[in-house]
Order: C-alpha cells, then sequence, then structure tokens
C-alpha cells in the first residue's frame, strides 16, 4: 500500500528559492544593521529613517514578488538585488577589512556581499535552467551567417 500526499497549494519552496530568501535576507539584515543597530559616530538612527527604511520595503516588495514572477523576472530580481548586496558590502566591509580589521556592521557587510554573490549566481543559475532550447548548433550557426551576409 502506497500512500500519495498532495503537496500543499501553491509551489513548494526549492533549495535555490530558500537560498535565494536567506540571501535578502542577509542584505536586509546589513541595511538595518548599517542604519539602525550601529549607525556611523555621531548620529542617530532617527537621522537614518530614509536611507534604511526604504531599502527594506523594497527588499520586502521583492522578497513578497518573487514566487509570482516568472523564472526570468526571478533571475533579474536576484541579479540586481545581487548587485546592490555586493555593493554594500564591497563599498565599506570588504575594504575596511582589509585595512583595519572588521570592526561594528563590517560583519554584516561581510555576509552582504557573499549574500550578493549568492544571489547573482542563483540568478545566473535560473536563467541557465529556463533557457530555450532551439535548433541544433550547426542550424543556428548557418542562420546567424545567413543573416549576417543579408545585413551586408
Amino acid at each position: 500500500m502506497t500512500l500519495h500526499s498532495t503537496p500543499p497549494s501553491g509551489r513548494n519552496v526549492g533549495r535555490g528559492e530558500a537560498a535565494a530568501y536567506v540571501g535578502f535576507a542577509l542584505i536586509a539584515l546589513h541595511v538595518l544593521d548599517d542604519n539602525f543597530f550601529e549607525p556611523q559616530p555621531g548620529t542617530s538612527a532617527g537621522q537614518h529613517l530614509v536611507s534604511g527604511l526604504v531599502p527594506v520595503a523594497v527588499l520586502a516588495l521583492i522578497v513578497a514578488a518573487y514566487r509570482r514572477v516568472s523564472a526570468g523576472a526571478r533571475a533579474s530580481l536576484a541579479i540586481v538585488t545581487g548587485a546592490f548586496g555586493i555593493v554594500m558590502g564591497a563599498g565599506e566591509a570588504v575594504y575596511y577589512s582589509l585595512k583595519l580589521g572588521p570592526s561594528d556592521d563590517d560583519y554584516t557587510g561581510l555576509l552582504a556581499f557573499a549574500a550578493g554573490w549568492l544571489l547573482v549566481g542563483i540568478g545566473v543559475v535560473i536563467l541557465w535552467q529556463t533557457r530555450r532550447r532551439g535548433p541544433t548548433l550547426a542550424r543556428r550557426l548557418a542562420r546567424r551567417s545567413l543573416l549576417a551576409i543579408a545585413a551586408e
């Protein structure tokens, strides 16, 4: 006797999606840490309301939409957010960690840097897995060659 269980409504979260959510969360953690938990000396968390809440709100919208959009849009969201995480992490955390050693919000910045690369990798994998499988290589090259000759 075999038991068949029906999956819950909606899609199951796969490993790639779970990793993407972890990447989004790490980037949001660094934004919150940099703006509210450990603001720059001489400033208060209240002075960072816009620069802290807007990126977190955008990340929340991306997370909310991530499962509902097509594969190409998911890949784009992952790559763009990943680039954002790389820039945030490399801009301050990597630089100061190499010069002075990590301190304060550099730890979450290094996590955001790694999460950015993770998201870029996930986006590339999504694009690779969902690519169209067209005609053979010889047929594609012949078609492109004919188009190049016709264009001249």
